[in-house]
C-alpha cells in the first residue's frame, strides 16, 4: 500500500569539504533542503542534519502544491 503523497517527504543533502588547518583535518560543510516547502538549512554536522528533518517528521503532512486534498471548494 502507497501512503498518500501528502505524508511524504522527500529531502534534498548536500555536503562538501573544505580545506582546514591541520590538512588532515577537512571540514565539512553542506545544506539540507525540505523539497515540498522549499525550506533550506545550512549545518555543518549530522546532528543540525537530523534535527531539521525532525522539523519535518514529527508534525503534520506539509500541503503539497497542487495536490488534491480531497476537500472540496
Amino acid at each position: 500500500m502507497q501512503p498518500a503523497e501528502a505524508e511524504v517527504h522527500s529531502f534534498i543533502v548536500k555536503f562538501w569539504r573544505e580545506s582546514a588547518w591541520p590538512p588532515d583535518s577537512p571540514l565539512w560543510r553542506g545544506h539540507v533542503t525540505h523539497v515540498p516547502s522549499g525550506a533550506r538549512r545550512y549545518v555543518q554536522d549530522y546532528t543540525a542534519l537530523l534535527d531539521f528533518m525532525r522539523l519535518y517528521l514529527q508534525r503534520p503532512p506539509v500541503p503539497l502544491a497542487g495536490s488534491d486534498t480531497g476537500d472540496a471548494p
